[in-house]
């Protein structure tokens, strides 16, 4: 059996509930164990294996399926678990409402809404156990390595909170190259000097794709920002489904993640698959290098896209073609730095 521990800290505000979310903020192992299962079928499972990526990841993390059934050899302890903080709404991490960190942190604006978390600079001990093949004992090690790097935990997790590091891990892209599909992601940066500042640079990113009006906080001309004329398209869209009118042959904002809500002087619309959600493709992750360097990442998911040709339900009977355009358009935004 192969054993390594590691040294995580929180790098950002960690919205990890458990069983009682609000009261109480946890790290879970079942809950670092899902990320690391979810990496390991972005990534395509581990290239020394061979065989489909289901049965790749039943070799690592088992299977419950008739024929195949067994356990896991991978097994993930908690040590020393961090404390957490009473409740907090977006006030209390540090946010208003309308700038750009609060952009990111919108749904925790109520005081009926606040949770618990795990602060910035909580540390915690991760114990890696691996009881299968020796020969997959490095690429157990990148996948910790990966979860690192780009996972993170808890509420809002895909939009900058709950990122980690850890020391003794292997760097991004020596790991990245122990998959069968690194292509599946990209990973690219904005320059950022801390990870409150990395939040807020995200948060403004993000907001420049695609919010639709310019908010009190920002100077800008809305007409300026670079997801105006696809923001615009998705509100006249929403206008003409509610009120009647021509409407747009396809919706925008859909690909980035559902459901998606207007909100007019006279009605609102949710946009929602028959499922209910989608899970945003886009990622948004401080990050923190060996050297102390500060770098707000922004990682799509090419697996995680819209499916071609499938449509978004738009209430009222309506369906409508969802277009990646405008992910395409932030996929080469220049203000964006290729991750090396």
């Amino acid at each position: 059996m192969k054993r390594a521990s590691f040294q995580f800290e929180v790098l950002t505000p960690a919205i990890a509930g458990g069983a009682r979310p609000k009261q109480q903020a946890e790290i879970r192992p079942a809950s670092i164990r899902g990320q690391l299962r979810w990496w390991f079928r972005v990534l395509g499972g581990f290239q020394s294996q061979s065989g489909s990526v289901r049965s790749r990841e039943a070799e690592v993390f088992g299977s419950i399926s008739a024929g195949t059934l067994h356990s896991s050899p991978l097994v993930v302890r908690v040590a020393r678990p961090p404390a957490c903080t009473p409740p907090k709404t977006m006030e209390g991490l540090g946010a208003a409402q309308f700038p750009d960190k609060g952009y990111l942190l919108w749904p925790l604006r109520r005081d009926e809404d606040a949770r618990a978390t795990i602060s910035p600079d909580s540390k915690f001990e991760l114990q890696v156990l691996w009881k299968g093949k020796a020969e997959l004992w490095p690429d157990v090690l990148a996948l910790v390595s990966i979860f690192a790097n780009l996972g993170s935990l808890g509420f809002r997790g895909r939009r900058a909170m709950g990122a980690l590091t850890a020391n003794s891990v292997s760097p991004l892209a020596e790991a990245l190259t122990r998959f069968a599909s690194p292509r599946n992601i990209s990973i690219k940066w904005i320059p950022a000097r801390s990870g409150d500042n990395a939040i807020k640079e995200l948060g403004g990113w993000l907001k420049s794709w695609r919010a639709y009006g310019r908010t009190k906080d920002d100077p800008r001309p809305e007409q300026q920002m670079p997801g105006f004329k696809w923001a615009k398209s998705d509100h006249d869209l929403g206008a003409a489904v509610l009120f009647g009118g021509p409407q747009a042959p396809a919706v925008f904002r859909a690909a980035l993640g559902l459901p998606l809500n207007q909100r007019f002087n006279a009605g609102s619309l949710d946009w929602n698959t028959d499922s209910g959600r989608f899970a945003s493709p886009v990622l948004l992750r401080p990050h923190r290098t060996p050297a102390g360097e500060w770098r707000a990442l922004v990682v799509f998911i090419h697996n995680h896209e819209w499916p071609v040709g499938t449509q978004v339900n738009a209430g009222r009977r309506k369906r409508v073609s969802v277009s990646l355009e405008l992910l395409k358009a932030m996929q080469v935004d220049p203000r964006l730095t290729a991750f090396a």
